[in-house]
């Protein structure tokens, strides 16, 4: 471990982190419309393309988890920066819908090797002692990548067009965010000094093995879940509480800011917490929220109070999740740890809201969905302590 890394790869990793997350991550979310307004394709089909490029994501993360072992983290995010760019370029250029499905499969892949599991295994082997530090300020500055991405998506989009917007942001990850990962990140593989040995399946299966890896694996999977379902339901959930579209819109926004808020809250304060007791305290947290917003005579303040916890729950169970898997895995074991452990959270990432929309009642009812997400995380909680505690 070199005792004096320097903040240069903290730094480019911050400015990719932003760059990758934003345009392939938040960006569709505006793209949406205007690729169906010019194609004529269904919504819910360009949806599917891009769950299925969420589902590549979870897969192509436990395979990069192992590949880091052997690979440096530097080549590995390079290649990953360049198929990104490759892939948004496809996209734009996509004339059938086949295509677009084929397209955005290579983006999941490319997400899988740049955002943040990768990021913050390479940071596992460079950071010691700092190393919570050095994951937070990744944190905060991929939590602003919504806050940049999707008013500068919109105005691309209105001026230029959703084509050109995205060959704009496959030229930033060919042109910015690949020579970022080549300059600022070691050459050295992360698993080198361990004698990364065995096969795939050895060390799966020395994984596998480990209490602390099954209790920490179901955790994070039932995490993914309630997460992932609450994001996307957050707006319609609370417009069932009376709220109009605008009102539940803006409600639901705060809990961007409050992510980051709360990132910016464990940079400050975080080292003094043992890294069990604000897990625990995230977990809380989101149990409390749903509490809120599944209450149905719940005032407006509580709804406010709600998506609060939400969002900084969110923001610190980032942290706490890399922060973790360093602590029971150790620096040399991070990588794959990582990602044989969040590989499986990514795909249930993407199932989460499928199962909140088939629990809904005809009548657009919630109350089983919050019933069933509550009951989720207070599981998630109890797996996280139970994978934190054992000796």
């Amino acid at each position: 471990m070199n005792p004096h890394p320097g903040w240069r790869p903290v730094g480019g990793l911050c400015v990719s982190q932003m760059i990758s997350w934003g345009a392939l991550y938040y960006a569709f979310g505006v793209l949406q419309k205007p690729i169906a307004g010019e194609t004529r394709w269904p919504l819910g089909a360009l949806m599917g393309a891009f769950s299925l490029g969420l589902l590549l994501t979870g897969v192509s993360t436990f395979a990069v988890g192992f590949l880091l072992r052997r690979v440096s983290g530097r080549v590995v995010m390079t290649a990953g920066s360049l198929l990104a760019g490759v892939s948004l370029a496809a996209v734009a250029g996509c004339r059938e819908l086949w295509q677009f499905y084929v397209a955005w499969a290579i983006a999941g892949v490319a997400m899988g090797a740049t955002l943040y599991e990768t990021a913050f295994a390479v940071l596992a082997r460079i950071y010691d002692a700092d190393y919570q530090k050095a994951v937070t300020t990744v944190t905060l500055a991929g939590g602003m990548a919504s806050t940049v991405f999707w008013p500068l998506t919109g105005v691309l989009v209105t001026e230029a067009g959703w084509r050109e917007c995205l060959v704009a942001y496959a030229v930033l990850q060919g042109f910015v965010c690949a020579p970022l990962h080549w300059f600022v990140l070691p050459a050295s593989s992360l698993g080198r000094e361990a004698g990364a040995g065995g096969s795939w399946l050895q060390e799966t299966s020395r994984l596998l093995g480990r209490g602390e890896y099954r209790w920490l694996a179901l955790s994070f999977m039932l995490h993914a879940v309630v997460f992932s379902a609450l994001s996307v339901h957050l707006v319609p959930l609370l417009e069932t509480h009376g709220l109009p579209l605008g009102e539940a819109t803006g409600l639901a926004a705060l809990a961007g800011p409050v992510q980051v808020l709360g990132r910016a809250l464990q940079f400050r304060w975080g080292a003094q917490w043992p890294i069990a007791r604000t897990g625990k305290v995230a977990q809380v947290l989101v149990v409390g929220a749903l509490l809120l917003l599944g209450w149905k005579s719940v005032p407006g303040l509580g709804l406010a109070a709600g998506v609060l916890l939400y969002g900084v729950s969110n923001g610190v169970m980032t942290i706490v999740r890399s922060i973790s898997i360093r602590e029971r895995f150790g620096a040399e074991g991070y990588a794959a740890a990582s990602g044989a452990l969040m590989g499986p959270a990514i795909l249930c990432r993407a199932a989460g809201p499928l199962v909140a929309s088939m629990l809904l009642s005809p009548s657009g009812d919630y109350l089983l969905v919050v019933a069933l997400l509550t009951m989720l995380a207070g599981f998630s909680g109890w797996a996280y302590v139970r994978g934190m505690e054992l000796p």
